[in-house]
């Protein structure tokens, strides 16, 4: 049975994932870079260290997993942050470095291409509901990134036209510093979530600080860490914290053309409660399970895209 490879290494989370060169299966082994307590975030050297300590372990799990006789004859792999010139991370050559030796020992193809393209064709895989359409909106928000993406299709991925962005600290930025703060573990999306769920009060709405190209939200950070030192229960500040990202979103929405749909991708919409809050009719979220870094969006892209032109 042949199969496509994908490899992602992201900044938190070491990815590998197969997907049947004809269509069906679709495994996928993933894990959670080691953050110490009281940080929020990695040094680049570290995350690479660490992809290169996981790596190896991840193989096994995923070979474990694949039929007898599954062959990969194409590899894919995120190469950098975006598909745009200039885009770069170190963390990835550990991907990249893996990608080429697995195309070479199997005598596959390597396909290249960018870790929010990946993330977009999870996303998509993950949504059958999403209207099929030429042109449409993709949200990217996760740690480092708060986009709104023009999308079109192309003969190696997607085109992605940056319409607006925060201007400050992004979605994910703000959840993990707020989380961090009141006491949780990173990445604290998950937990900030689950508490929101709980919440029993609530507080003014801020007003956001709209650009001519986007958002500033350093301000919600720091009136949330201000409702926390005054006193204030973790859930209600959560949900207050949330709600006011639910906003933003939309905010960031309007800035393009709503009557074209909008896929939410990145781990921060594998929240509940921004599911609970953003009604938008054209807003569509993924399966939680494919928000949040992986690689099967890059394996999905080498089935699609990576064959002979």
């Amino acid at each position: 049975m042949e199969f496509c490879l994908g490899i992602d290494t992201s900044n938190y989370t070491t990815s590998l994932a197969a997907v049947s060169l004809c269509g069906g299966e679709v495994l996928s082994v993933r894990r959670l870079l080691e953050t110490p307590a009281g940080h929020v975030g990695l040094r680049q050297s570290d995350a690479h260290f660490l992809h290169t300590k996981n790596l190896p372990d991840l193989f096994d799990e995923l070979s474990s997993r694949l039929p007898a006789g599954a062959k990969f004859v194409r590899v894919g792999v995120s190469t950098r942050p975006r598909g745009v010139e200039g885009s770069y991370m170190p963390c990835f050559l550990a991907g990249v470095a893996s990608a080429k030796a697995a195309a070479t020992a199997a005598g596959a193809s390597l396909f290249e291409t960018s870790h929010q393209e990946g993330h977009v064709a999870a996303a998509l895989y993950g949504c059958p509901d999403f209207p099929t359409v030429s042109e449409f909106y993709s949200m990217h928000l996760s740690g480092g990134t708060m986009e709104l993406l023009k999308v079109t299709d192309s003969e190696r991925g997607y085109e992605t036209k940056l319409v607006a962005a925060t201007l400050d600290v992004t979605a994910g930025q703000l959840i993990d510093r707020v989380g961090v703060h009141m006491g949780l573990a990173f990445p604290c999306g998950k937990e900030l979530s689950r508490l929101a769920l709980c919440a029993t009060k609530k507080f003014d709405r801020v007003k956001l600080s709209v650009k001519s190209d986007g958002i500033n939200l350093s301000g919600l950070e720091n009136r949330a860490k201000m409702l926390f030192d005054k006193g204030e229960k973790r859930e209600d500040v959560a949900a207050f914290l949330l709600r006011e990202i639910a906003r933003a979103i939309v905010a960031l929405y309007e800035f393009g053309d709503t009557s074209l749909p909008l896929l939410l991708c990145g781990g921060v919409s594998a929240s509940a409660y921004l599911r609970e809050k953003i009604t938008h009719q054209n807003v569509y979220f993924t399966d939680p399970a494919l928000c949040t870094d992986n690689a099967v969006g890059v394996a999905l892209l080498a089935r699609e895209k990576g064959g002979e032109k």
